[in-house]
């Protein structure tokens, strides 16, 4: 019957166009930084508040850090890896005494870590990309490191956003799935 020679024509297709796309992923380099961060073991209970003390106490230990400060509110575990998490925070206050920021402000509010610098701001149009990687907004940097930040914090399950106004500085804010004792 002609419905039933439709439905069969129908499905040799789509399984003909699974095959292509199949090929055509085979086809496609991998993902370096995907392939990178694909073989870490599950987050497990992480003391934001900790880790944050141990990075700002190392820029209070160099001359040249400039102003790095604590703001505790609220600490409650959160689900990470330790030292990715200092990675991370590292490589946010790296960026931002980088730009020129003169004060940078860790603030740990519960599960949500924001890192604040009174820097010169990254441009509206520049904002969408800073987390592809090899995009840099300064000559200096190799445009790497906040595409790794943003696979590290995908990876625990969270999430980070960027907020900026030039001439104002910038936000960054990772909120973090919360450990929860079992």
């Amino acid at each position: 019957s002609a419905p039933a020679n439709q439905a069969q024509g129908r499905a040799q297709g789509r399984a003909q166009g699974r095959a292509q796309g199949r090929a055509q992923a085979r086809q496609r380099p991998p993902d370096p930084l995907g392939l990178a961060f694909s073989c870490w073991p599950a987050p497990e209970a992480t003391p934001l508040g900790d880790v944050c003390r141990e990075v700002v106490a190392l820029y209070g230990l160099a001359p040249d850090a400039g102003r790095v400060v604590l703001e505790l509110e609220a600490e409650t575990p959160v689900l990470a890896h330790r030292d990715e998490v200092k990675e991370t925070l590292v490589n946010l206050v790296e960026n931002a005494r980088n730009a020129g920021a003169a004060l940078v402000r860790v603030r740990v509010d519960g599960p949500v870590l924001e890192v604040i610098d009174d820097g010169p701001g990254i441009p509206a149009d520049q904002l969408p990309r800073i987390f592809e990687p090899r995009f840099s907004t300064t000559t200096s940097g190799s445009g790497l490191g906040l595409a790794i930040v943003k696979r590290l914090v995908e990876g625990w399950g969270a999430a980070i956003e960027v907020t900026s106004e030039v001439g104002r500085g910038t936000r960054a804010i990772i909120k973090f799935e919360t450990a929860v004792d079992s």
